[in-house]
């Protein structure tokens, strides 16, 4: 990489990192729909030129934002998964580790779901997540027939959307409840053993408590 392409990539990562910032600290704030485009400029310092340049809206600026989240789940849970022997468990850490991040309590992000249903966030994990369970089905799963990987994957991560969207809906309820709730039905689902489902819930709640 050259030094001026060098600097022009850092110029751009400075400036989508400031108009994110912005765009998420407004949209919890003051609400996706009061937002405008011209109040995240003023907010990030920027132009508006500039902020077109990036976004074309404030829809790809909330998808963007998930991303950002969505991409620090899963760092954060190959990390912590990476701790656990090989089975259920790193099943059940990986969808805590989506939760924590995803629908943590007071987050920004959570506050702007609340107010677009949680759809965004739903639609985007979904598809985003479909082939990374699959992976770990395929890794840590070797009693289900290959054959139906991609059906349980599918459907692992249509209950997951599910369970952020009530979670959005309902974020009363204890983040950690929900996740083991979503862990449980998924885990029957393709048939692991309700005692390895307990040891794989425990494992997973004395992990994420302990970090």
């Amino acid at each position: 990489m050259t030094q001026a392409k060098g600097k022009r990539e850092l110029r751009r990562k400075v400036s989508t990192a400031r108009i994110l910032e912005a765009a998420e600290r407004l949209f919890s704030e003051r609400g996706f729909a009061q937002t405008t485009m011209q109040d995240i400029v003023a907010d990030a310092g920027t132009s508006i030129g500039n902020l077109y340049f990036y976004f074309e809206n404030k829809d790809q600026l909330l998808q963007a934002l998930v991303e950002n989240a969505l991409a620090e789940a899963h760092r954060r849970g190959d990390e912590l998964a990476a701790r656990v022997a090989p089975g259920p468990a790193r099943m059940a850490v990986v969808m805590f580790s989506n939760a924590s991040v995803l629908l943590a309590p007071g987050s920004r992000l959570l506050a702007i779901l609340k107010q677009t249903s949680g759809n965004v966030l739903a639609d985007h994990v979904a598809t985003r997540n479909s082939d990374r369970i699959r992976r770990y089905m395929a890794d840590n799963l070797p009693q289900l027939d290959p054959a139906l990987l991609d059906y349980a994957s599918r459907v692992w991560t249509g209950a997951g959307r599910g369970a952020i969207e009530a979670h959005t809906r309902q974020s009363e309820l204890d983040l950690w409840d929900t996740a083991e709730f979503a862990v449980r039905w998924n885990l029957r689902g393709v048939g692991v053993p309700e005692n390895q489902i307990d040891e794989a819930v425990a494992v997973a709640r004395r992990i994420h408590n302990a970090t």
